[in-house]
């Protein structure tokens, strides 16, 4: 009996441990969209909580809640939620509020997602909460209006009409009998404070608190501390509005504060490089006891541990943890990037090049294991990326010119410079560029309604020019003779690059193009716009084959696979979807929905069975198009003749069926390895 029960023992452990997921390499493969094979990047840190041991963090990301062990920085479990939707996260991260698409508002178990309450009212003009758990509250502003709820029951406890244009801030004291709020007159914002429990005026701070962005009461409640632009201030609340001292502490482009459970250090941050920092301040004296350098890119969210001895911080692409005594590092956690700006897979199909910012990070395909990073700085923006044919360099347009980068050595080779700004200001330097299928040409988009030709990335050999505004994106066709172009003059162009020649000008869209892509075989160009539609131009007449519409934004991208029959697009910021279509007949097959951000960017691999997708959320991920298609009805439903000779046949399904097969020796469309292509394959 002591045996079976020590076994049964060690299995609960085990499951426990697997449950843990304790295997820190495969949080790539966690919770993945259904389709997809890998997901590299973590998303952007937006909130960060300790557990009341201060073992534990959970980390609130663009596309969900990472919990980690914070003494080691393994990841322990990854929970999925639509971070669009959540507003607020406790104290603790037991639970989170979630604004449902239906306007309701939901207290969140952490855990399991499970619904503790909804929230009483008309809320659908709540846009953050503040929880008090000792008190059981939770405090909003709703329009004009702050609201007090009973965290339990959801039942409305205090309601304060303000009287005012717009409230900015509320936040609940530790004790929770006071709250402070921002709030907007006919003069300037206003600073006061209010009782919880009747909802009356207690006193007013300020008058002109038109820079105050951030608030936080000190642990015992007697005190607020508030950060500006360029300051921060204390105010001791029982001396009102002649109670500010201001601690020894200049700054500009403030972003964040925190303040010690011990009440002794304020630790506040701001952007990056040279327009601010991480700083943390001595509460009684107001003097610095130390600077943090390690964000590049700047600070949004700080927390202190339960005993005050470690802080946490996250910004545009890092998460570290600090001593707060010595100000040493004691952990960076690895892959909370910042935004996603392209994509490319290298021509063996080995490495995905992910460009951010400040960085261009390689992946592997198949794990996503980081293999190297090319670093520029603060201010490089690498916007899109394009691999040469032999996978030897790597071009990225940045904000004021072009990177060309060594592979092998991540050594910039030369970078050209931008061409000023376009039409109205609207673009500056370069947009889009482009390797031709040989190699031998790099083309790229400029904001002065120019495309620039070099000789391998090195020596100009000519423009083209015909737009009359910013050029944003271009395509090579695959024998490399043909370029086309979308610009904010609302036009496509299609060029002959061997004579530097405009062959046609295709005009449909409404609204600015935004991106551009041609079929390998020439004979379709897609084009995607801000009025929010996809354009399949035939172009051997010029005409519009089909107009497909589906997306509520700006149509961000568009990519052809590699028989030209499938188009996968991405949508712009508040349409974060990639949909997929058939060319031939103008039709949707599927809407994805897996990034919570949108501005999505697209690439197909080079063997055309996946492509990648990547986004404003700070993760890229490659999606199987095997597992997205069913092949037998998209053939059906295309009812097209693949090898144009005048008969729809098996064997234009068989071609398809090639497209579609997997990788290996021989013809990979002989599914069914009789070494016949037949309809049985199919």
């Amino acid at each position: 009996m002591k045996t079976l029960q020590m076994s049964m023992v060690i299995c609960c452990v085990v499951v426990l441990l697997l449950h843990s997921r304790t295997f820190a390499q495969d949080y790539s493969k966690w919770s993945l969209p259904e389709g997809s094979k890998l997901r590299v990047g973590k998303g952007n840190v937006s909130s960060i909580r300790f557990s009341p041991d201060g073992n534990r963090m959970t980390v609130g990301s663009s596309i969900g809640f990472w919990i980690y062990d914070a003494r080691t920085g393994d990841e322990l479990d990854f929970i999925s939620v639509n971070q669009s939707n959540v507003i607020g996260v406790s104290q603790d991260a037991r639970f989170y509020v979630e604004k449902s698409p239906d306007r309701t508002v939901n207290v969140r178990n952490l855990g399991d997602r499970s619904v503790i309450t909804t929230l009483e009212g008309d809320n659908s003009d709540i846009y953050y909460v503040r929880f008090n758990l000792e008190k059981n509250i939770l405090a909003s502003d709703i329009g004009t209006e702050i609201r007090v709820w009973d965290l339990s029951t959801g039942e409305l406890k205090t309601s304060i009409d303000l009287e005012t244009d717009w409230i900015y801030e509320v936040v609940l004291s530790p004790d929770g009998t006071k709250l402070a709020s921002i709030s907007k007159d006919s003069d300037d914002r206003v600073f006061q404070l209010w009782d919880v429990a009747t909802g009356s005026h207690i006193t007013t701070l300020s008058r002109f608190a038109f820079n105050i962005r951030d608030l936080v009461f000190t642990s015992d409640s007697n005190a607020i501390i508030s950060g500006s632009e360029n300051s921060i201030q204390l105010w001791d609340i029982a001396a009102g509005k002649n109670g500010k001292r201001t601690l020894n502490f200049r700054t500009h482009n403030f972003n964040s504060i925190s303040v010690s459970p011990d009440g002794k250090t304020v630790a506040t941050g701001g952007f990056g490089g040279s327009f601010g920092g991480l700083y943390l301040w001595d509460l009684l004296t107001g003097t610095i006891k130390t600077e943090l350098s390690g964000h590049l890119l700047g600070v949004r969210s700080i927390a202190f541990s339960p005993d005050s001895r470690t802080i946490a911080t996250g910004g545009y692409g890092e998460l570290n943890l600090w001593d707060v005594e010595s100000g040493a590092r004691k952990l960076a956690i690895t892959d909370h990037s910042a935004s996603v700006n392209d994509i490319a897979f290298s021509p063996d199909n080995s490495t995905l090049a992910i460009g951010y910012w400040y960085k261009i990070d390689l992946r592997d395909v198949v794990t996503g294991q980081h293999k190297t990073t090319f670093f520029g700085s603060n201010f490089t923006y690498n916007l899109y990326l394009d691999y040469s044919p032999d996978g030897t360099m790597l071009a990225s347009s940045l904000s004021g010119g072009i990177s060309l980068w060594d592979v092998s050595s991540g050594v910039p080779i030369t970078v050209t410079r931008g061409y000023g700004f376009g039409i109205r200001g609207e673009r500056s330097g370069y947009s889009s560029v482009a390797f031709s299928p040989d190699g031998q040409l790099l083309a790229a988009a400029s904001g002065n309604s120019t495309i620039h030709l070099w000789y391998g990335g090195r020596t100009q050999k000519g423009s083209l020019n015909g737009h009359s505004n910013s050029v944003i994106s271009i395509a090579f066709d695959k024998s490399g003779r043909f370029l086309a172009s979308g610009s904010y003059d609302n036009t496509v162009r299609l060029w002959d690059i061997v004579d530097e020649t405009n062959l046609a000008i295709f005009e449909g869209h409404t609204d600015k193009v935004i991106s551009v892509d041609m079929s390998p075989d020439a004979q379709h160009i897609a084009s995607g716009s801000r009025d929010k539609s996809i354009i399949i131009w035939d172009v051997q007449n010029g005409n519009q084959k089909h107009t497909l519409t589906g997306h509520t934004d700006e149509v961000h991208s568009v990519a052809f696979s590699l028989d030209g029959q499938i188009l996968v697009s991405g949508g712009g910021w508040d349409d974060p979807t990639i949909r997929l279509w058939n060319v031939n007949i103008g039709e949707e097959i599927t809407t994805l929905s897996a990034h919570s951000r949108g501005y999505i960017k697209l690439d197909f691999s080079p063997d055309g069975r996946t492509f990648v997708s990547g986004s404003r959320d700070g993760t890229a991920i490659v999606w199987d198009l095997t597992a997205l298609i069913d092949i037998e009805d998209f053939i059906t439903a295309r009812n097209e003749d693949v090898n144009r000779d005048g008969i729809v046949s098996i064997e234009d399904l068989v071609l398809v069926a090639t497209q579609f097969g997997e990788s290996g020796e021989g013809n990979s469309a002989d599914v069914n390895a009789d070494g016949v292509i037949d309809v049985a394959d199919i």
